[in-house]
């Protein structure tokens, strides 16, 4: 995304108990129960964008590496990583050592060969079409499997082909595919169109063979604990994720105790703590803070150049950007979107990152104004014609 604006995410934590709701066939299983607010838009990991498609990854899917709640590096599929300490220089090679125990949700074996598969279908002539993970993909220049459970991954400059350090390593949030599964599936497909109806992990749930039909349905997704899971099995059967298209519904459900954990939007928050301090007594926790992430409230661009079908460039021109970043009001955002649950960002990261955080300075920061905007797109040959809409110079290296 251009531009990123810190939001809360408001999460409500209920006392009712896990195993409360369940259905006449499963009488016995206890079930978590999650309502969320609009549905997923793809089980395909490649294609979607909204928050509530990143957690329903993050239970199906493994990265290499997790994330602990202080937000640090821990193992997952990687049981231990380290830069390379003879390769210049230092820090562009990688080394990975994998989890021996992992099983893809078929019960083929995981071993190294998926997560070479994995960055090969994203880096090299596949990296402008692979869109959704380009930001730790760039300085990926190849990697190379030293045996069935060891991986080093080599980074270079991608100007220049340049053996460069990288200092994420430990941090590429890409989940990892099952070769088998996805050999089959042109990249251009993958990136953009296939649907992945059968969605096959390493994570700690797995999916039903109702997934796709409840995908289309947009009502809920029913997921199964991975009992084979190589870091432990979670402490409940089932997990539901609960679809809602009007937050009141969702609230009511909430209140209710038909689930147990809801994101709400802020003017729901807003009201439920309203409702709350007239029901003191009802059993609901209520927590709100900064997420890690704001996929599905960025402002982004076009990815087609259109009207044609081909790749929009011009979303990478830097006056583009500036411009986008300059005609976006964030406080009337927060104010009156938001309710004021939420932080002005101005930079990519949360502030939940914290050193990794950078907040600009007065000087720095592009602040809101539609003239000056436009003024950045009239120096960089944006011309608006007679229908209104801005084009670019012919020589335009974008």
């Amino acid at each position: 995304a251009i531009v990123a604006t810190v939001l809360s995410i408001l999460m409500m934590l209920s006392a009712v108990p896990m195993g409360l709701y369940v259905n006449a066939e499963a009488d016995s299983q206890t079930t978590l129960r999650i309502g969320m607010m609009e549905p997923i838009d793809s089980l395909n990991p490649q294609i979607g964008i909204n928050d509530n498609a990143y957690v329903f990854y993050g239970l199906v899917y493994d990265f290499l590496i997790a994330v602990d709640k202080d937000l640090g590096p821990k193992p997952n599929l990687a049981e231990s990583w380290y830069r390379v300490p003879d390769a210049v220089p230092y820090g562009s090679v990688w080394q990975y050592n994998l989890t021996h125990t992992a099983k893809w949700h078929d019960n083929e074996p995981f071993t190294a060969n998926d997560v070479i598969f994995t960055l090969e279908y994203q880096i090299g002539i596949n990296w402008t079409s692979m869109w959704a993970y380009q930001p730790y993909t760039l300085l990926i220049d190849h990697a190379e499997a030293v045996d069935p459970y060891t991986v080093k991954i080599y980074f270079a400059n991608p100007d220049t082909g340049e053996p460069t350090a990288c200092t994420f390593g430990d941090s590429l949030m890409i989940p990892i595919l099952p070769k088998h599964v996805w050999r089959n599936v042109p990249v251009a497909q993958g990136a953009f169109s296939y649907a992945n109806p059968n969605p096959i992990g390493t994570g700690p749930f797995k999916c039903t063979d109702r997934i796709y039909d409840e995908f289309l349905s947009g009502n809920r997704i029913t997921l199964l604990r991975n009992d084979a899971y190589h870091l432990g099995p979670v402490k409940f059967d089932r997990l539901i994720l609960e679809f809602y298209l009007e937050a009141t519904a969702m609230v009511i459900d909430l209140q209710r105790g038909a689930i147990d954990l809801a994101a709400l939007t802020a003017p729901s928050y807003a009201n439920l703590l309203d409702w709350l301090e007239s029901h003191p007594d009802a059993p609901i926790g209520t927590y709100a803070g900064l997420t890690c992430t704001s996929y599905s409230i960025d402002i982004g661009t076009c990815m087609n150049r259109y009207p044609d079908p081909d790749y929009n460039t011009l979303r990478t021109d830097p006056a583009v950007m500036e411009a986008m970043a300059m005609a976006t009001d964030k406080e009337f955002i927060r104010d009156n979107i938001y309710m004021g649950f939420a932080e002005v960002g101005y930079s990519l990261m949360s502030p939940v990152y914290g050193d990794h955080y950078w907040e600009p300075n007065a000087s720095e920061r592009y602040e809101y104004s539609i003239a000056e905007a436009n003024n950045v797109l009239d120096a960089a040959g944006y011309t608006v014609g007679s229908d209104g809409i801005r084009r670019c110079a012919p020589d335009n290296p974008y």
